[in-house]
């Protein structure tokens, strides 16, 4: 259904769990497996119960969700914009 390029070098879990991570901005709380993943791969720094995304990882996680400049997608979604404002 979908042919974008997707990134399939971090496992599916760990690439929603960052992604998630820099839209929220931070997590408060105890660090599941899953974000341990995100730190350990360097996309995100711990400070006690608080998790936040590194630039890095705002790099990686924009990257995932990014459309292709040009596609046909993009320019769906730059009218819908357009409409919507």
């Amino acid at each position: 259904m979908n042919d974008l390029a997707i990134n399939t070098s971090a496992p599916t879990v760990v690439t929603s769990e960052l992604v998630d991570l820099v839209v929220k901005g931070m997590v408060r709380g105890p660090i599941t497996p899953e974000l341990q993943a995100v730190v350990d791969a360097g996309d995100a720094v711990a400070k006690g119960p608080v998790v936040m995304p590194t630039q890095a990882g705002i790099a990686h996680a924009g990257a995932q969700v990014r459309l292709p400049e040009g596609s046909d997608e993009a320019r769906a979604v730059t009218d819908l914009l357009h409409v919507f404002l």
